[in-house]
């Protein structure tokens, strides 16, 4: 009993509620550590978010991979799964321009035109994810195929990131 399409209501309630106790359980505890160095309240929350939607991609997975398993209803698993993938780019950017806004919380490893070159990559998951979420509207397979391409093309690196990190390592002055 509980359980819907394969997927486990109870232990997926019990998780989020998890989640939003370590939310309060972080936020209670942020500000209270003295020796600690001060704490970005707004990365703090949002990152929080981001990791309760990372959470709640397996719940996504399992309703795509029933729906597929028992061909019914897969443009809404689609779109579903899509979506909290979505989500996680829409925090994720969130987050980079945050921190990036006039150098604030970016390391001292990165200079501006590198931070922009990741920031214009990161921004492309936006549209990619999106497009995917729309043709699996129409065409289920085809939207997972979108959604699914983008995860090979950011493991490649980032020209800005990947330049700077070789002078380093080349020029470095380490023998």
């Amino acid at each position: 009993m509980g359980a819907t399409h394969g997927v486990d209501i109870p232990f997926t309630l019990g998780n989020a509620i998890n989640r939003f106790a370590g939310r309060s359980h972080v936020g209670e505890r942020g500000t209270n550590a003295a020796p600690v160095a001060p704490l970005d309240r707004v990365v703090l929350f949002l990152n929080t978010v981001l990791l309760m939607d990372i959470a709640f991609l397996p719940f996504a997975a399992s309703v795509l991979a029933q729906a597929f398993h028992d061909g019914q209803g897969q443009r809404t698993a689609v779109v579903l799964h899509g979506l909290a993938f979505e989500l996680a780019a829409v925090l994720f950017n969130s987050i980079r321009e945050y921190a990036r806004h006039d150098g604030r919380l970016l390391a001292a490893t990165i200079d501006t035109a590198g931070a922009r070159a990741i920031s214009r990559r990161f921004r492309l998951a936006l549209a990619w994810i999106a497009t995917g979420v729309l043709l699996g509207a129409w065409l289920p397979v085809l939207g997972v195929a979108v959604i699914a391409a983008f995860i090979p093309f950011y493991w490649l690196p980032i020209a800005g990131e990947v330049a700077k990190a070789k002078r380093r390592r080349d020029g470095g002055g380490h023998a």
